[in-house]
Formats: C-alpha cells, structure tokens, sequence
C-alpha cells in the first residue's frame, strides 16, 4: 500500500469511528430527554407585567392610556385593510 492509501483508509476509519460516537451520543441525548424533559417557565400575564412595570415605577397610567389607544388604533386599522383586501 503506498502513503496515499494508508491515509486514505486511515481517514476512512477515524470517520466510522466518529459516527458511531456520534450516533451513540444521539441515542444517550434521547434517553436522557425522555428522562428529564423541559419545562417551559410559566408566563406571567399582560395585567401581572403591568403590575410588576407598575411597582418598578415604569409606566404611569397615562402612559398605559397611550399604548391601550395606539393598540386600539392598530386593531381597527388592521380591520380596515383586511375589509379592503375582501372586496
């Protein structure tokens, strides 16, 4: 066998060698999912954000006014556009 093949089959083995550690790696990552699975963190609701913004002194109540009649301002717009694009 010359240098060329030698390193050639030398490769080759190292590869099979990597993608059965991959593989294993794989089946224990599934094991230990199945054995811990996540738990998404309970998202506060949007009158709990505002009562923490609230005593965090972030928003006044004229501020809160402001955002309620932009989103409200959005809400009909968007009916608006949506009635438009029926007919």
């Amino acid at each position: 066998m010359s240098d060329i093949e030698k390193k050639r089959a030398e490769l080759i083995g190292n590869i099979e060698k990597t993608t059965k550690a991959l593989e294993s790696a794989k089946a224990e990552y599934k094991e230990f999912c199945k054995e811990n699975p996540a738990k998404a963190p309970k998202q506060p609701t949007l009158h709990e954000l505002r009562l923490m913004r609230e005593k965090l002194g972030e928003k006044s109540d004229e501020a809160h006014a402001k955002v309620n009649q932009a989103q409200a301002k959005r809400v009909e717009r968007n009916k608006t556009v949506q009635a438009a694009k029926e007919k």
